[in-house]
């Protein structure tokens, strides 16, 4: 019996350790994010242009999305599962940006966030953001 309670607090406190995870993901996550260089396929950095400067991805802590894109701004939703580190961003607004994007989080601070993602043409770049 004693035996069952300990793996019982034991399961509580894994679950409060994944809980603030989470919620420091979340807190690190939420804010206005700008693009500063990317990795294409080639195993290269490249800086963004002058452009994609004043681009941006803003999410918000009620699970909302805005980006500034090529095409103007662009509002969807998203969600994130900490423990697999993937970001899922949403939207249904613009044909000229995909439906559903799923990306995996390489680093995560409260001022830097590095993600890889599929690009247009189907290769994996991994792209360099900083809050400010």
């Amino acid at each position: 019996m004693n035996r069952i309670h300990f793996i019982f607090l034991l399961l509580l406190m894994g679950s409060a350790a994944f809980s603030q995870d989470t919620s420091t993901f979340r807190k690190n996550l939420i804010g206005k994010w700008y693009p500063e260089k990317y990795l294409e396929t080639d195993g290269k950095i490249y800086p963004v242009s002058e452009d994609e400067k004043s681009q941006y991805v803003w999410y918000k802590a009620d699970g909302t999305v805005e980006s500034i894109e090529e095409e103007g701004l662009v509002k969807g939703t998203w969600s994130m599962n900490s423990s697999k580190m993937i970001l899922v961003v949403t939207q249904k607004q613009s044909k000229g940006y995909p439906q559903k994007m799923e990306m995996k989080i390489v680093k995560l601070t409260a001022t830097q966030l590095a993600v890889k993602a599929k690009d247009g043409g189907g290769d994996y770049i991994t792209i360099y953001f900083s809050k400010k």
